[in-house]
């Protein structure tokens, strides 16, 4: 967690659930704007809570149209190992969950597309031992429910990213320890894109 510069208040809630995993449901959703670290979370997170990792984007072929029945078929076919975002790819042998899948961009998929996984989400959960981490973006215009339908958003534990008014501070200087090359105007004018703010730094340093 020490990698990530997270405010207090999501800081606390990404510990519950690391501590925790054991009691979900089997679906979370991480949403925010992009670039403040949901698939990079994601991705850690997997790692530390499940002995299998696979991701997969959305806007993919595997979400194209056709039975949902099919997903975990697909799922197994066309499943990758994230060992190159994992330490070495050692997984975690004594993780409570057999597998999880991290769907990029689920926000991309229409209403009937999401509610056409609604029930199998559940189903391939429960018979593969399976966590399933969407992933969307949203935005004071676009806020989660109009982006996830009732029945999905009905099915998720949902973890907001997003840097409000009343993090900014708190999350400027933390950016200011990390990243010394940075001043604080650029820093506040970026985020939450906390991609940009490290690619700038990396340029710089």
């Amino acid at each position: 967690m020490e990698n990530f510069i997270f405010h207090t208040e999501l800081k606390s809630e990404l510990n519950f659930l690391i501590e925790n995993s054991h009691k979900l449901d089997g679906v979370l959703c991480f949403h925010g704007l992009a670039g403040c670290g949901k698939t990079t979370f994601a991705k850690y997170y997997s790692h530390l809570v499940s002995k299998e990792v696979h991701l997969y984007d959305a806007s993919s072929h595997l979400f194209d149209k056709g039975s949902a029945s099919n997903i975990l078929k697909k799922i197994n076919e066309t499943g990758r190992s994230l060992s190159e975002f994992t330490d070495g790819g050692k997984y975690n042998a004594d993780a409570f969950w057999s597998h999880c899948f991290i769907i990029d961009e689920w926000s991309n998929l229409s209403a009937s597309r999401q509610n056409a996984y609604k029930v199998t989400l559940e189903r391939v959960s429960k018979e593969m031992n399976a966590l399933f981490i969407l992933i969307i973006n949203t935005s004071k215009e676009c806020k989660i429910d109009k982006v996830l339908t009732s029945a999905i958003l009905s099915r998720c534990q949902t973890v907001d990213f997003d840097i409000k008014a009343e993090h900014i501070d708190e999350v400027t200087e933390l950016v200011k320890e990390r990243y010394s090359m940075l001043d604080e105007e650029y820093i506040r004018k970026t985020l939450p894109d906390m991609r940009q703010i490290a690619k700038r730094a990396k340029l710089l340093s």
